[in-house]
């Protein structure tokens, strides 16, 4: 017998756990708050400061009088136009880019069959809330009427 006597080896304890930093709410209602307001900046910026159409000229507007009478031309204030006619029983449509320098719209579109691009500049003769008047490079007079 020995008189040794045994210690018993510490057991190694686990890890404490660590704390949570607390969740900063200001700086969640800070990010809230500027993108709330980039939102809102980014609407009147693209909404009244940037368009290239005057607010006269977007809607949708019929041809009563000239070759195309029947047609339509859809104008939107982001500077879109759709020029659309019926023909053969089918609907026939053109899109465009529109911008509008002084009284003058230069409208662009890509040529369905060369792929190459070709713009047209009509003259404002007359715009109101409901009628518009137009001539284009051939000096043909179009005259619409506001339907939306």
């Amino acid at each position: 017998m020995s008189n040794e006597i045994q210690v018993a080896a510490p057991q190694p304890q686990p890890p404490a756990p660590q704390a949570r930093p607390p969740h900063n709410r200001r700086l969640l209602w800070f990010m809230l708050l500027l993108l709330v307001g980039a939102s809102v900046v980014s609407f009147v910026l693209f909404r009244f400061v940037l368009p290239t159409v005057p607010r006269e000229l977007v809607g949708t507007w019929r041809v009563v009088e000239g070759p195309f009478n029947g047609a339509t031309f859809e104008c939107s204030w982001t500077g879109t136009g759709i020029f659309s006619l019926y023909s053969d029983g089918k609907r026939k449509s053109t899109e465009s880019s529109i911008r509008v320098r002084g009284k003058r719209i230069l409208m662009t579109s890509e040529n369905p069959v060369t792929k190459v691009e070709d713009t047209l500049i009509l003259t404002i003769l007359r715009l109101t809330d409901d009628e518009l008047v137009f001539r284009d490079e051939d000096q043909t007079v179009y005259n619409m009427i506001r339907i939306r």
